[in-house]
């Protein structure tokens, strides 16, 4: 079943935010500690943590700690999943928007550009991007050797956009060519 853009980004946020209310609980609140009251001992004070605490006195600066934790928590549960979301942006719009399938290889023409919406590229690289489903089997890479006409440098990477393998005269091949599995 498609799923539009606005949908799996309201999706996406929905999970982030549900994530973050199931964790409603602080170190601070587990160790007992009330944000609004001052804390017991202070810096250079016996029983003091290595880490180090507020001096004697402080109070929080955080009206509601544990509104703060969950917004806390649901902005990085969104940065977290930011990678994962511009590749299945990039997959979606491919398969969607141009007719592609698994394995197809786009070469686009000129350096990203705002129109692209993607969230990670910059605008002084041409991509060349394929996509594949390992649920479906292996796949072999076949890489060009470098030479007079040109060299290929890349990455291949994961959904989470973590890099598996460098490419080209700097990756794994050393600019020879040859086949990865």
């Amino acid at each position: 079943m498609p799923i539009s853009r606005r949908d799996f980004y309201k999706l996406a946020l929905g999970s982030a935010v549900g994530l973050a209310v199931l964790k409603n609980s602080s170190t601070a609140l587990a160790q007992g500690i009330s944000p609004k009251k001052p804390l017991p001992y202070g810096a250079g004070q016996p029983g003091e943590t290595d880490g180090g605490l507020p001096p004697q006195g402080a109070v929080s600066s955080v009206e509601d700690f544990e509104y703060q934790i969950k917004y806390q928590r649901a902005f990085e549960a969104v940065l977290w999943n930011m990678p994962a979301v511009a590749i299945y942006s990039f997959r979606r719009a491919a398969f969607e928007n141009l007719g592609l399938k698994d394995n197809d290889i786009i070469a686009y023409s000129e350096p990203a550009t705002p129109h692209l919406e993607a969230i990670t590229a910059n605008s002084t690289t041409p991509y060349i991007t394929a996509f594949t489903d390992l649920q479906k089997g292996p796949v072999v890479l076949e890489l060009p050797p470098a030479g007079a006409d040109g060299s290929l440098y890349g990455q291949i990477v994961d959904a989470w956009q973590f890099t598996i393998a460098d490419v080209g005269p700097a990756g794994l091949d050393g600019g020879k060519g040859g086949n990865s599995c």
